[in-house]
């Protein structure tokens, strides 16, 4: 029976293969909150002086001003997610005007945490250390429905990715490598900072930045020592090192806008947490609008900033030049004070004025990050219409009082910029319109509309695939339509000449829709499938049509039936995000799915193991129903049996004697142990020994569960393993 089964994965692999699967999955999965555009909402978190939170306020207890004028507050509620506590409804200041906001839905969707590794601007020797703390915080502070995503400064982790896993974060942040700080300037003897170069080059605090920078040129320079020329190379230098400044400091801001961009379709609030060195605002350039830019995008995406200073606890006899600062002189102990300020004021301005804290001068970044999780544990969501309708493209100004108790601390955001919104549909509409002019006045009416019949299907084309990648980078799946995905290293497929993955996808057909044609019912799906390397680029793109063609007989069972499909590809080793969207042509929904797949390196002969196929019974009474169709579905019945596959690879270790040995696990917990199993040493056609087997599972619980296999080799002292999350289901 396993042969059959290995012999059948090749049915598989082909894009858009179709199988039906009987499966009945359920699912609760939280839909997207409608805002009306004009509502403007603002999370507040109250606390005494001791810190101590304030839940118990009332709508009438709160003022809310924008510009210092009095709003009325249209809706108003505590958010509490893990206890899904909501103590108001919403109310309307105008019966033409819903606040559309579902406070239900943001209680289940669970508390939205984005880890931003500021890489570019930490230190290699302090990187190790934060990685470990954060770690240490995803093992010991989230809570189970937290959503989850962990993105870098320099792009080394790929784009924003929200997930409740554990694991994918830890292996994220276990990536993380230090950045090559190219700190050093041709010629500078004076062994500029940053800091000292920016204010030689805007001549502020120039008396103790000349003072050690001279001082050290001619303590360091065999070439000419005269004053002038120190100062000429010394002012070269400087200018040097400020370029970098402003091109590492743009990045920088840049990624926390992006960050708030991919986070516009999540409910509810979303916490940043910033963990950097600090890093330098150079007002010559754009830095400050970009400042200005990212608290005007928090307000209107709901997101509050946490900056953490991962350099820790500093006092400025232990400055030194690596640092950022410099110890020499006096002048150089004030040019330490000032870099302090200078490098941690960005990082503190963007966190208060976004409604959140800056931890700074601490050498507890862990307890920096508890703090965070703490704070979000609730908070009250305030939303209203601004009487103040001009889109004049100026700051406005919110603030929140409690009425009556001064002694209160209110936190929230400072406010947003008011503007016109970019409307897409018009400018698509406009484009259109002026091709269409263009081709009438060269080509003729009869022509043109020919010609603008090809070039609509063609942009249509274009907008779809656009329109999917859009979706596909978002930072959370649209739901529209429910898609699962599965993608897995398998080290090599056999008649699929050197591919080593497979993706495989299902589709919900109970949210599709379909037109009945010659007593078919048909519709044809537009997909595309994306693969992102660890830097965020892509590596693998395809767009197909998956074409769904039902009789009576079979479209009668959609209700409870799953599409199939697949592909199998060839990727280089490495870390992957891999990514497919979905879009029904009738109705418009969209869906998109997500996973992570890691590819080893075949070359390197030690022992490695690929990920698992996972093997569905179909009928509990008949042992030989076992079926690969599905492998997107994790989903098992109690009474029924799970069936797996692996292969193990590593050329010197094939030939050893290899122990199989199988667990389940639940909460990481080993509940099932198998007693250890010698393998064969069959090896097939792509160089792997296949091992698979059945676990059944009458007596487990509903609940989500893990299947790990670990394969031993006692000749060479070696142990791998791998695991695979799974649920239980009635």
């Amino acid at each position: 029976m396993l042969k059959k089964i290995c012999l059948s994965i090749i049915s598989i692999v082909y894009f858009f293969n179709i199988a039906l699967a009987q499966d009945k999955v359920h699912q609760n999965e939280g839909e997207a909150i409608k805002v009306d555009t004009e509502l403007i909402q603002v999370d507040v978190i109250v606390t005494d002086k001791k810190g101590n939170r304030i839940d118990s306020l009332k709508q009438s207890d709160f003022e809310l001003l924008e510009d210092g004028k009095v709003q009325s507050i249209s809706f108003f509620s505590l958010v509490q997610p893990q206890t899904k506590k909501n103590l108001a409804k919403t109310t309307s200041i105008n019966p033409d005007k819903k606040a559309n906001i579902d406070v239900p839905l943001i209680e289940q969707a669970g508390r939205v945490f984005i880890i931003l590794i500021d890489d570019i601007h930490i230190s290699a020797t302090r990187l190790a250390d934060v990685k470990k703390q954060l770690l240490k915080l995803v093992n010991e502070q989230f809570q189970e429905n937290d959503k989850i995503a962990v993105i870098s400064s320099s792009g080394m982790l790929g784009i924003l990715e929200l997930t409740a896993e554990r694991e994918p974060i830890k292996k994220s942040i276990e990536k993380l490598k230090p950045q090559i700080h190219s700190d050093i300037v041709a010629g500078d003897t004076a062994k500029l900072t940053e800091f000292q170069a920016q204010q030689i080059v805007n001549g502020e605090f120039d008396y103790a930045a000349y003072e050690v920078a001279i001082t050290r040129y001619l303590e360091n320079t065999t070439a000419d020592k005269a004053l002038g020329t120190a100062v000429r190379q010394i002012q070269s230098n400087a200018q040097q090192i400020l370029d970098k400044v402003v091109a590492q400091t743009t990045i920088t801001l840049q990624t926390i806008r992006n960050v708030m961009l991919a986070l516009r379709s999540v409910p509810g609030r979303k916490n940043l947490i910033l963990v950097t060195d600090g890093f330098l605002v150079e007002t010559q350039s754009e830095h400050l609008a970009q400042m200005r830019s990212i608290v005007d995008l928090a307000a209107r995406v709901g997101v509050v900033v946490y900056s953490l200073n991962s350099g820790g606890l500093k006092t400025s006899s232990n400055y030194s030049a690596e640092d950022g600062v410099l110890t020499v002189t006096d002048s150089g102990e004030t040019l330490a004070l000032e870099a302090q300020k200078a490098l941690l004021g960005p990082m503190k301005s963007i966190a208060q004025d976004t409604g959140g804290f800056s931890t700074t001068n601490s050498n507890d970044l862990l307890k920096g990050l508890q703090n965070v999780v703490k704070e979000s544990s609730s908070y009250y969501l305030l939303a209203y219409y601004p009487e103040n309708v001009q889109e004049d493209a100026k700051f406005r100004e919110i603030k929140v009082n409690v009425k009556g108790n001064k002694q209160l601390i209110v936190k929230t955001r400072k406010g947003y910029i008011s503007g016109k919104k970019l409307d897409l549909a018009i400018l698509t509409k406009s484009n259109n319109s002026k091709k269409a002019e263009k081709i009438e006045k060269s080509e003729g009416v009869k022509n043109a509309e020919k010609i603008e019949k090809v070039e609509k299907q063609k942009m249509d084309t274009e907008n779809a695939s656009q329109f999917l990648l859009n979706e596909i980078k978002s930072a959370i799946s649209a739901k529209d339509i429910k898609l699962k995905i599965k993608a897995d290293f398998l080290g090599g497929l056999e008649g699929v000449e050197n591919n080593n993955t497979l993706v495989s996808l299902a589709l919900d057909l109970k949210d599709i829709d379909f037109q009945k044609i010659d007593n078919h019912y048909q519709n044809k799906i537009k997909g595309l499938l994306v693969i992102f390397a660890e830097d965020g680029k892509i590596v693998h793109s395809t767009q197909d049509d998956i074409n769904l063609n039902f009789t009576d007989d079979n479209y009668k069972q959609m209700g409870k039936t799953w599409f199939f499909f697949g592909k199998s590809l060839s990727l280089k080793p490495g870390f992957y995000n891999v990514r497919f969207a979905a879009e029904d042509p009738i109705t418009h929904k969209i869906g998109s799915c997500s996973a992570l797949v890691e590819i080893p390196d075949l070359k390197i002969s030690k022992l490695q193991l690929s990920n698992i196929l996972l093997l569905h019974q179909e009928n509990p009474q008949n042992p030989e129903s076992v079926t690969m169709k599905g492998q997107a579905l994790t989903v098992f019945t109690e009474k029924s049996s799970i069936g797996f596959l692996c292969y193990i690879l590593g050329k010197e270790n094939l030939k050893s004697k290899l122990i199989a040995q199988i667990q389940i696990l639940q909460e990481d917990k080993a509940i099932f142990t198998s007693s250890p199993v010698n393998l064969e040493q069959k090896v097939d056609k792509v160089g792997r020994i296949v091992y698979g087997g059945q676990v059944p599972l009458i007596g487990f619980a509903e609940g989500q569960y893990k299947l790990r296999i670990i394969i031993s080799d006692d000749e060479y002292k070696t142990q791998v393993a791998q695991e695979q999350i799974f649920t239980i289901e009635k």
